[in-house]
């Protein structure tokens, strides 16, 4: 699953350079791929944090050594990582309701980053935290540099080719 996770990411970032430069069919990669990350870590954070391979998230014996409080960490982790994904998504996608998604994730993504700065201090499993850093810097620093970016701005710059879909944008907004 760490796999898919890798793809999907290249893949929506190919999705997003191609819409920056206005290539037909951005559109549909970038609504694939964050889609189907966000799926990934709403459905299978629990599984994907913990390194538990795919085939076998049914097997008791894959979480022994896994606490609770591990599991529900990486549950909340997990949507948190969704609500950025789709807070991006719908940002680049110019649909309502982007900002609430983003600023929900990123809140949860901050206190999951304490408490795991905090269990890490008093754990020994450095890989475990090592990946959930990682994962924040990047998953993080992309939706906070999403909500930070002016709106209207970015729809300016995207639909630079098209000012009949720009101003039917601007007066949604």
């Amino acid at each position: 699953m760490k796999k898919a996770e890798i793809i999907l990411g290249i893949i929506a970032f190919i999705a997003l350079i191609l819409k920056f430069l206005s290539i037909t069919g951005n559109g549909l990669l970038t609504v694939l791929s964050l889609m189907s990350l966000s799926l990934i870590y709403t459905l299978f954070s629990f599984a994907l944090f913990n390194n538990i391979r795919f085939r076998h998230i049914f097997k008791k014996e894959s979480y022994s050594g896994i606490s609770p409080k591990k599991l529900i960490g990486t549950i909340g982790l997990g949507f948190a990582f969704s609500a950025i994904t789709n807070g991006v998504l719908f940002k680049f996608q110019a649909w309502p309701g982007f900002e609430i998604q983003l600023q929900t994730g990123l809140i949860l993504t901050l206190i999951i980053l304490i408490i795991a700065n905090v269990a890490k201090s008093k754990s020994q499993e450095s890989n475990f935290y090592k990946g959930i850093f990682t994962r924040i810097i990047i998953i993080g620093g992309v939706g906070l540099l999403t909500l930070l970016t002016p709106n209207d701005e970015l729809m300016q710059f995207l639909h630079r080719n098209n000012p009949e879909l720009l101003n039917k944008i601007n007066s949604q907004q």
